[in-house]
């Protein structure tokens, strides 16, 4: 029973030290067994080949800084931005995440063609990036921009707006300020930003650390 009880008290995110204490296990026992839980939960996501939205169907998309993180490469100070780029469907609430280097074309448009299918409604903001989503080349999207330096929701059409995934990005930065993150994984973002809400994600993840 210990490691099913461990693998629950670290699914309802229950802290590791605590966890150790309650099962009467190491400290050292318990962190590994949660680092193994992650790397699961990372394979099961990662294996789903996630693509959202659909004829008739919107899809909010948007990038986020999460934060700058500063270290010591050698003798310089350098400067690393961490940025995140998702989309969520808003009436199946099925979401994509995806870790970024940069918000450039180069980047982003692979993403979007894989993970968002064709003729989708997508909102998004005014960034020069989502230019030509409604193009065929591009997968004929139904595309509607919302100017963020003045409104999240379009005044004269209040179906085109991108509050869903700003709130889910609002989570995420309160998050990371309020426990100090430094750095993001995959794993973290499917956790705290989706809360698991990909299909069958979390059955599938119980299942597998168990078996």
């Amino acid at each position: 029973m210990t490691v099913l009880e461990l693998t629950l008290y670290w699914f309802f995110q229950v802290p590791v030290c605590d966890g150790a204490s309650q099962i009467g296990v190491s400290k050292e026992c318990a962190i590994d067994w949660y680092n193994y839980c992650r790397e699961v939960c990372m394979t099961v996501y990662a294996d789903q080949d996630i693509c959202i939205g659909g004829p008739g169907f919107n899809v909010e998309m948007d990038e986020s800084h999460l934060w700058r993180r500063k270290y010591h490469r050698g003798d310089l100070l350098v400067n690393e931005d961490q940025w995140v780029f998702g989309g969520i469907c808003r009436e199946t609430k099925e979401t994509f995440i995806q870790i970024v280097p940069d918000r450039t074309g180069v980047t982003l448009w692979p993403i979007i063609n894989q993970k968002v299918h064709p003729d989708t409604v997508i909102a998004t903001g005014c960034a020069r990036v989502y230019d030509n989503l409604h193009l065929p080349p591009r997968g004929n999207y139904v595309h509607y921009q919302v100017n963020h330096s003045e409104n999240f929701v379009d005044p004269n059409d209040r179906n085109i707006q991108t509050n869903t995934i700003e709130r889910q990005w609002g989570l995420l930065k309160k998050q990371s300020r309020d426990t100090g993150m430094t750095s993001i994984s995959l794993y973290t973002l499917v956790r705290n930003l989706t809360d698991l809400t990909t299909p069958d994600l979390t059955t599938r993840t119980l299942t597998d650390l168990t078996d």
